[in-house]
């Protein structure tokens, strides 16, 4: 029976919380990652993390968009209030509420944004091209000490050479990593001592 009494109790804390207290409160919004712009019904309220007043009986529309994340919109009401407190989400208390301390609630909120596909995409040629330019760059810095007929032969690539006036000779290859042409610049022996990009 005290087990009974326990688990009824239990369950109409929050119907008892949210049923008869505080309508107003406050909502804070945060994301990960950050500086997603959020709508309330349509009306900017600002970057998260951001807070906004909510009176449950009058429920509204939010909208979170961050450029390169799928846009997440939900329902602010009675029940989702609901769901936060079950969550743990949600305090009780006193709260600057239309401009006066007054009793009320606060909800904390977090969300995860997710990566929309082109994000995603574009991430993963970023990460092939860093790997590209990784590898391009082990291979130039293994040239430094040939002679520099071996980087001609190894790169298989038309280029120009010039004649530096202390002896010294750069070659511009016409093809590189990406758009950049690597310029590899030898002793007067012909040995390559430096390269760029």
């Amino acid at each position: 029976m005290k087990n009974a009494m326990a688990v009824a109790f239990t369950l109409c804390i929050p119907i008892l919380l949210l049923g008869c207290n505080p309508k107003m409160g406050l909502v804070v919004v945060d994301t990960n990652p950050q500086q997603a712009m959020v709508y309330v019904n349509q009306t900017k309220v600002g970057e998260t993390p951001v807070t906004f007043e909510l009176d449950m009986r009058r429920p509204v529309t939010l909208k979170i968009l961050k450029e390169g994340y799928v846009p997440e919109t939900e329902l602010l009401d009675v029940e989702w209030v609901r769901r936060e407190y079950r969550e743990g989400r949600y305090t009780a208390g006193d709260y600057v509420i239309q401009g006066k301390m007054q009793g009320g609630f606060e909800v904390r909120t977090k969300r995860d944004l997710v990566e929309d596909a082109n994000t995603r995409k574009l991430r993963g040629v970023d990460e092939e091209n860093a790997r590209r330019l990784q590898d391009f760059t082990t291979w130039c810095n293994s040239m430094v000490g040939k002679d520099y007929h071996d980087v001609v032969n190894r790169l298989g690539l038309p280029g120009e050479t010039i004649e530096m006036p202390n002896g010294n000779k750069t070659m511009i290859f016409n093809q590189g990593f990406q758009e950049s042409k690597p310029k590899f610049e030898t002793d007067p022996s012909g040995t390559v001592i430096r390269w760029t990009l």
